[in-house]
Protein backbone atom coordinates (compact mmCIF):
# COMPACT_ATOMS: atom_id res chain seq x y z
CA UNK A 1 0.00 0.00 0.00
CA UNK A 2 1.26 3.03 -0.78
CA UNK A 3 -0.16 6.53 -0.76
CA UNK A 4 2.63 8.83 -0.77
CA UNK A 5 4.25 9.68 -4.15
CA UNK A 6 7.49 10.77 -2.70
CA UNK A 7 10.16 9.36 -0.90
CA UNK A 8 9.61 8.06 2.44
CA UNK A 9 10.30 10.60 5.40
CA UNK A 10 10.68 10.65 9.11
CA UNK A 11 8.26 13.74 10.33
CA UNK A 12 9.13 14.46 13.94
CA UNK A 13 6.54 16.91 14.82
CA UNK A 14 2.63 18.54 13.98
CA UNK A 15 4.13 21.38 11.97
CA UNK A 16 5.82 18.80 9.86
CA UNK A 17 2.37 17.10 9.15
CA UNK A 18 0.84 19.94 8.72
CA UNK A 19 3.29 21.43 6.03
CA UNK A 20 3.78 17.97 4.04
CA UNK A 21 -0.52 18.43 3.87
CA UNK A 22 0.14 21.82 2.39
CA UNK A 23 2.59 20.78 -0.07
CA UNK A 24 2.72 20.99 -3.79
CA UNK A 25 1.48 17.27 -4.88
CA UNK A 26 -0.17 16.32 -1.54
CA UNK A 27 -2.61 19.44 -2.23
CA UNK A 28 -3.86 19.13 1.03
CA UNK A 29 -5.66 15.46 1.24
CA UNK A 30 -3.86 13.23 3.43
CA UNK A 31 -3.95 9.89 4.97
CA UNK A 32 -3.16 9.11 8.87
CA UNK A 33 -2.43 5.83 9.58
CA UNK A 34 -1.31 3.93 12.25
CA UNK A 35 -2.66 1.30 14.65
CA UNK A 36 -4.91 1.36 17.80
CA UNK A 37 -4.01 3.44 20.31
CA UNK A 38 -0.92 4.94 18.68
CA UNK A 39 -1.99 8.67 18.99
CA UNK A 40 -4.37 8.99 15.05
CA UNK A 41 -6.95 10.77 16.80
CA UNK A 42 -4.32 13.28 18.98
CA UNK A 43 -3.00 14.00 15.24
CA UNK A 44 -5.44 14.89 13.80
CA UNK A 45 -6.09 17.34 16.25
CA UNK A 46 -2.69 18.78 16.72
CA UNK A 47 -2.50 19.17 12.91
CA UNK A 48 -6.26 20.65 13.08
CA UNK A 49 -5.33 23.25 15.85
CA UNK A 50 -1.77 24.69 13.40
CA UNK A 51 -3.86 24.98 9.96
CA UNK A 52 -6.37 26.92 12.40
CA UNK A 53 -3.64 29.50 12.59
CA UNK A 54 -2.52 29.30 9.80
CA UNK A 55 -5.81 29.66 8.23
CA UNK A 56 -6.91 32.79 10.58
CA UNK A 57 -4.20 34.16 9.50
CA UNK A 58 -4.27 33.49 5.03
CA UNK A 59 -7.89 33.06 5.03
CA UNK A 60 -7.26 29.60 4.18
CA UNK A 61 -10.11 26.39 4.45
CA UNK A 62 -11.09 25.87 8.04
CA UNK A 63 -10.33 22.99 9.94
CA UNK A 64 -13.60 21.01 11.04
CA UNK A 65 -13.84 17.85 13.23
CA UNK A 66 -16.17 15.21 11.77
CA UNK A 67 -17.20 12.14 13.41
CA UNK A 68 -17.94 9.68 10.73
CA UNK A 69 -19.41 7.03 13.57
CA UNK A 70 -22.56 9.35 12.92
CA UNK A 71 -23.06 8.82 9.51
CA UNK A 72 -25.98 6.62 8.67
CA UNK A 73 -25.29 5.77 5.41
CA UNK A 74 -26.87 8.53 3.63
CA UNK A 75 -25.35 10.59 0.59
CA UNK A 76 -22.50 12.57 1.55
CA UNK A 77 -22.85 16.07 1.24
CA UNK A 78 -26.73 16.43 2.65
CA UNK A 79 -25.40 15.01 5.77
CA UNK A 80 -22.18 16.95 6.32
CA UNK A 81 -24.52 20.08 5.88
CA UNK A 82 -26.86 18.30 8.34
CA UNK A 83 -23.90 17.29 10.20
CA UNK A 84 -22.22 21.14 10.40
CA UNK A 85 -25.87 22.03 11.92
CA UNK A 86 -25.90 19.87 14.11
CA UNK A 87 -22.44 20.02 15.66
CA UNK A 88 -21.45 23.51 14.61
CA UNK A 89 -25.01 25.56 13.95
CA UNK A 90 -23.88 26.50 10.64
CA UNK A 91 -26.88 27.38 8.94
CA UNK A 92 -27.75 25.09 5.89
CA UNK A 93 -26.91 27.77 3.31
CA UNK A 94 -24.09 28.95 4.69
CA UNK A 95 -22.87 25.05 5.03
CA UNK A 96 -23.73 24.36 1.84
CA UNK A 97 -21.66 26.88 0.15
CA UNK A 98 -18.69 26.12 1.78
CA UNK A 99 -18.66 22.72 0.96
CA UNK A 100 -18.95 23.69 -2.97
CA UNK A 101 -16.43 25.64 -2.23
CA UNK A 102 -13.87 23.88 -0.39
CA UNK A 103 -13.75 26.46 2.38
CA UNK A 104 -13.87 23.86 5.03
CA UNK A 105 -11.21 21.45 5.52
CA UNK A 106 -12.47 18.53 6.15
CA UNK A 107 -10.80 16.46 9.29
CA UNK A 108 -12.68 12.85 9.59
CA UNK A 109 -12.44 10.65 12.35
CA UNK A 110 -13.68 7.39 13.45
CA UNK A 111 -13.57 5.63 10.04
CA UNK A 112 -12.81 2.79 11.91
CA UNK A 113 -15.99 2.61 13.83
CA UNK A 114 -18.27 2.60 10.67
CA UNK A 115 -19.12 -1.62 9.82
CA UNK A 116 -17.06 -2.89 6.99
CA UNK A 117 -19.61 -2.39 4.72
CA UNK A 118 -20.30 1.49 5.64
CA UNK A 119 -16.51 1.78 5.34
CA UNK A 120 -17.31 0.73 1.80
CA UNK A 121 -19.72 2.91 1.05
CA UNK A 122 -18.26 6.34 2.65
CA UNK A 123 -15.03 5.80 0.69
CA UNK A 124 -17.03 5.62 -2.46
CA UNK A 125 -19.17 9.12 -1.35
CA UNK A 126 -16.18 10.53 -0.29
CA UNK A 127 -14.31 9.32 -3.94
CA UNK A 128 -17.16 11.14 -5.67
CA UNK A 129 -17.17 14.54 -3.17
CA UNK A 130 -13.38 15.20 -3.61
CA UNK A 131 -13.30 14.14 -7.53
CA UNK A 132 -15.99 16.95 -7.94
CA UNK A 133 -14.21 18.89 -6.14
CA UNK A 134 -10.44 19.59 -7.09
CA UNK A 135 -10.07 22.37 -4.08
CA UNK A 136 -11.48 20.41 -1.39
CA UNK A 137 -9.17 19.48 1.30
CA UNK A 138 -9.78 16.30 3.77
CA UNK A 139 -7.61 14.55 6.15
CA UNK A 140 -8.81 11.25 6.99
CA UNK A 141 -7.37 9.09 10.04
CA UNK A 142 -8.03 5.56 9.97
CA UNK A 143 -6.21 2.21 10.96
CA UNK A 144 -3.79 0.63 7.98
CA UNK A 145 -5.20 -2.92 8.95
CA UNK A 146 -8.81 -1.67 8.00
CA UNK A 147 -7.92 -0.48 4.90
CA UNK A 148 -5.75 -3.67 3.98
CA UNK A 149 -8.59 -6.19 5.78
CA UNK A 150 -11.23 -4.46 3.21
CA UNK A 151 -9.17 -3.21 0.11
CA UNK A 152 -10.46 -0.46 0.58
CA UNK A 153 -8.33 2.55 -1.51
CA UNK A 154 -8.75 5.89 -1.09
CA UNK A 155 -8.71 7.44 -5.10
CA UNK A 156 -8.02 10.86 -4.17
CA UNK A 157 -5.77 11.11 -1.30
CA UNK A 158 -2.51 12.25 -2.40
CA UNK A 159 -0.52 10.69 0.98
CA UNK A 160 -0.78 9.32 4.16
CA UNK A 161 1.59 9.70 7.23
CA UNK A 162 1.73 6.15 9.06
CA UNK A 163 2.49 6.86 12.88
CA UNK A 164 4.60 4.41 14.42
CA UNK A 165 5.29 2.99 18.04
CA UNK A 166 7.92 5.06 19.93
CA UNK A 167 11.09 3.51 20.69
CA UNK A 168 11.79 2.87 24.49
CA UNK A 169 14.86 5.00 24.36
CA UNK A 170 12.32 7.44 22.94
CA UNK A 171 9.30 7.34 25.93
CA UNK A 172 12.21 6.76 28.49
CA UNK A 173 13.65 10.65 27.11
CA UNK A 174 10.02 11.83 27.39
CA UNK A 175 9.47 10.81 30.85
CA UNK A 176 12.96 12.02 31.68
CA UNK A 177 12.42 15.14 30.26
CA UNK A 178 8.62 15.72 31.87
CA UNK A 179 10.24 15.07 35.21
CA UNK A 180 12.88 17.34 34.86
CA UNK A 181 10.18 20.01 33.77
CA UNK A 182 8.18 19.53 36.94
CA UNK A 183 10.56 19.31 39.31
CA UNK A 184 12.50 22.52 38.50
CA UNK A 185 12.17 25.28 40.44
CA UNK A 186 9.11 27.92 39.57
Amino acid sequence: MQYARQEAQVLTSYPAIADLFQSDGVDGRLLILGEPGMGKTHTLLAVAEILWQRASRNSGPIPVLVNLAAWAGEALEPWLTAYLWEEYRVCQATATTWLQTAQLTLLLDEFDALSSDRQRQFTKGLDILLRSNANQTAILCCRRQVLEAGGITFSYFNSGVHILPLAAQQVKTYVLAKLRCSLAPH
